[in-house]
């Protein structure tokens, strides 16, 4: 039998050992168990962001932050490869997901005259739009209807539908729910259909004013269907996003950039924002970047210079995003398949 002694150490590009705590982080060791796929799946399926789900899992295992044995991108890639192959099977909803959340819709309404659902499927049977609303939601709508929050940002991730949520404010100051949407995509035609059967539902009273996210689909749905309705896109769809499309191409003149751009946002004159804004395009550089071509093109339903004088009830303000936020987090914190997903919200 061979042996083998050791003559000779030479610790020349070698490593530190990691510490104990630090050996599951290693690509080898970090690994998302079968109970805690089912369960990121299950979060996702409710719209929760991703670093909200790693939050739910840390609360439900009672350990301190990072303590997880898989990191955050991990989770986000788990949760695109799912969704990747729901999109190459070319499914929305599986047959039986369809046919349950149908037959919950029928029977909903049997139980109760004054739920209303409606839903549209296109050229292979699949369901691409699903809304309800309730005979509450539409008595609040007759009262508290002026200003309404159309909140698209959320999204049934394994399903790759987008949810869609109708809210208001009321004299107290509290969100209403008004309605609510899954969507097959975002593309114009989808969003007047959703827009279409919104309307429907509130025996067609258009909103004096719409708030939505920073998207040129809802801008030409508006425009097409709710022709006198004012169309606002809110500050806080915008201004989270500036650091991302800007920071790295602007560097250090990044911070200059943010302060001119909020400086304009907030001009009172439509004649000096256009100004303003073509010196600070040729300043920075930016004459061919597609954000800043965005941002100007939809700049009537921003910029303070072209919605002063719309009523908004302060539904663009931090503090009606964050309650929002906070409003759609309670309803959607429970584990949801789609299904029950509307009796639950």
């Amino acid at each position: 039998v061979s042996q083998w002694f050791v003559v000779q150490f030479s610790n020349v590009h070698n490593h530190e050992l990691l510490e104990d705590d630090q050996v599951r982080l290693l690509p080898a060791y970090r690994k998302i168990r079968e109970a805690d796929q089912e369960r990121i799946l299950v979060l996702s399926k409710a719209g929760i962001p991703i670093h909200r789900i790693v939050k739910v899992l840390e609360l439900e295992k009672g350990i301190h932050g990072g303590q997880l044995p898989f990191l955050e991108r991990d989770v986000r890639n788990f949760i695109q490869s799912r969704k990747k192959v729901v999109q190459e099977n070319g499914a929305l909803l599986s047959q039986s997901d369809t046919v349950e959340l149908l037959e919950a819709c029928k029977a909903m309404k049997e139980a109760d005259e004054t739920f209303i659902y409606d839903y549209a499927v296109d050229e292979n049977d699949k369901v691409g739009m699903i809304a309800w609303t309730y005979q509450d939601s539409i008595l609040l709508y007759s009262m508290y209807g002026d200003v309404v929050l159309f909140e698209t940002t959320y999204e049934s991730i394994t399903y790759g539908m987008t949810f869609g949520v109708w809210l208001g404010i009321n004299n107290n100051g509290r969100t209403v729910l008004f309605g609510c949407v899954l969507l097959h995509d975002e593309t114009p035609q989808s969003f007047s259909r959703a827009l279409q059967t919104f309307l429907r539902f509130m025996n067609g009273k258009y909103p004096q004013t719409m708030i939505t996210d920073l998207d040129p689909g809802l801008e030409n749905a508006i425009r097409g269907e709710l022709s006198s309705t004012k169309h606002v896109i809110s500050p806080w769809y915008i201004f989270p996003k500036l650091s991302c499309w800007f920071s790295h191409l602007l560097g250090s003149s990044y911070a200059d950039f943010r302060s001119e751009f909020e400086m304009l946002y907030r001009t009172e004159s439509a004649e000096k924002f256009e100004y303003g804004w073509s010196q600070m395009v040729a300043r920075f550089g930016l004459e061919s970047e597609k954000h800043v071509a965005l941002l100007f093109s939809l700049r009537e339903s921003w910029a303070i210079s072209y919605i002063r004088g719309y009523f908004l009830a302060q539904m663009t303000t931090r503090g009606y995003a964050k309650r929002v936020n906070m409003f759609l987090k309670r309803i959607l914190s429970v584990p949801t398949f789609l299904r029950n997903f509307f009796v639950q919200v």
